[in-house]
């Protein structure tokens, strides 16, 4: 019971910190857009172009492995309830 209560505080304070890390990734985006139309010279303007698409990727990276970190939670859930099912040998090879 007290390994189930671990692992949810864990996979709370992870979301949490996922979230404020894609805010902080949000704002720190809309001034690299801003910029790509500002510059003449077109290395410049493909730098910045690059350099915000992979910040949106990391954007959405982190997006997605909030649920990612709620589903790891739960297979961890399944995978100790199942083990505890089993005794002996058959716990040994699980």
């Amino acid at each position: 019971m007290k390994n189930k209560k671990v692992l949810k505080r864990i996979s709370i304070i992870l979301s949490i910190i996922l979230v404020l890390l894609d805010i902080w990734l949000y704002i720190k985006m809309q001034s690299t857009w801003s910029e790509i139309g500002s510059n003449h010279h077109p290395y410049e303007n493909l730098g910045l172009i690059i350099g915000g698409l992979f910040r949106w990727g990391v954007l959405i990276w982190g997006i997605l492995l909030i649920p990612m970190a709620w589903l790891e939670y739960l297979l961890i859930n399944l995978f100790m309830k199942i083990y505890n099912k089993f005794e002996g040998l058959k716990r040994l090879f699980l």
